[in-house]
């Protein structure tokens, strides 16, 4: 699907997207995540999801046991897509960043400017995110 109706309006969008997937990469970095593989995105999917979803701080969410049990999920489904090609592998790990981060950013906003609504449209985004990867 194209994001904007003009060509400058999708060149801002995939700049937008650009930027926000390379914000992610590094706070996967800072988490020792690799910022390379399907199965290290649908982690820090799984992360972001629970942050979002139960409303805690980072520390307190990679300190829970179940957390680190869905991760392992995470990690064993997103081998799952081994026999994908180069291309499919890359463009899921894009999607599960970038939704993650979509779900993140809008919780975090949502809470800054005392937004309800927006902090639990960003918990459904990331329940439906742990939903993909923790079945």
């Amino acid at each position: 699907a194209e994001l904007g109706r003009t060509p400058a309006e999708r060149l801002q969008v995939e700049r937008a997207l650009a930027a926000m997937l390379a914000t992610s990469k590094q706070m996967m970095e800072r988490a020792g995540l690799a910022v390379d593989d399907v199965a290290s995105g649908a982690q820090y999917a799984v992360l972001v999801g629970y942050r979002v979803r139960d409303e805690q701080e980072w520390e307190e969410v990679v300190g829970r046991a179940d957390v680190r049990q869905a991760l392992v999920r995470a990690a064993e489904r997103a081998r799952e897509l081994s026999d994908a090609e180069d291309v499919e592998k890359q463009e899921e790990f894009e999607r599960s960043v970038l939704v993650a981060s979509v779900a993140l950013g809008s919780y975090e906003e949502g809470r800054r400017r005392g937004d309800e609504r927006m902090v639990e449209q960003a918990k459904r985004l990331a329940e439906a995110t742990l939903a993909r990867w923790t079945r």
